[in-house]
C-alpha cells in the first residue's frame, strides 16, 4: 500500500473509478506486486499510530481486501507522437528528451 490518498485531487480519484480504460494491464505473474493507494488516516488505523511515528519494518493489524479490475477496450483511439526537434546548441546535438503520458 502506498500512502498517497491525501495528495490526490478529487478529479484523480473520480477518474480512477471511471468507465474509460486506457491500457491493458500485464498478466499477473509470480513476481507481480498488488498496490493500493491509501490515506494517512487509513494507514494510522492499520498501524495503530500516526504515519509520522512509524519505523521501517513496523507491522500493523492484519487486513483482508479484494478488488477487481475490469479491462475494456476504449472507444477512443490513442496515439503516441514521436518527434525529433533539433536544437541550436552543437554540444547537445546527440541528446534527446522524451516526454510521455499514460
Amino acid at each position: 500500500m502506498v500512502i498517497t490518498g491525501d495528495t490526490l485531487t478529487t478529479a484523480t480519484v473520480q477518474a480512477a473509478f471511471g468507465g474509460r480504460m486506457g491500457m491493458q494491464p500485464a498478466a499477473a505473474t509470480a513476481n507481480s506486486v498488488a498496490m493500493a493507494n491509501i490515506t494517512r488516516g487509513a494507514a494510522a488505523q492499520i498501524f495503530g499510530k500516526p504515519v509520522d511515528q512509524l519505523t521501517v519494518g513496523a507491522t500493523g493489524t492484519p487486513i483482508t481486501a479484494n478488488w477487481k479490475f475490469d479491462f475494456a477496450i476504449s472507444k477512443w483511439p490513442a496515439r503516441n507522437v514521436i518527434a525529433i526537434m533539433p536544437g541550436s546548441d552543437p554540444a547537445r546535438a546527440n541528446e534527446y528528451v522524451l516526454v510521455s503520458a499514460a
